[in-house]
């Protein structure tokens, strides 16, 4: 049996990580695209992941629910 690459990556994926999927107003997936190339970013999903941690770093509730760890291109919680 041949490697398939494609089942190895989604086994991959399901195995380390999680999704959160999110639906926007139609249309507001360009503008969000352009603002995230615009701040720089490769991908919306490396941006609305900025977004994220930025937050959960700065956030101004106090509310403690892990340590935000950055490591090479991607970011990681630490519970």
């Amino acid at each position: 049996m041949a490697f398939n690459k494609k089942q190895y990556d989604q086994k991959f994926a399901k195995e380390h990580y999680d999704r959160i999927a999110l639906n926007v107003n139609k249309g507001e997936k360009e503008n969000i695209a352009k603002r995230a190339q615009a701040k720089g970013f490769k991908s919306i999903t490396d941006y609305i992941k900025d977004l994220i941690y930025n937050d959960m770093k700065n956030g101004q509730n106090n509310i403690v629910i892990g340590e935000i760890n950055q490591t090479g291109d991607s970011n990681s919680i630490q519970f």
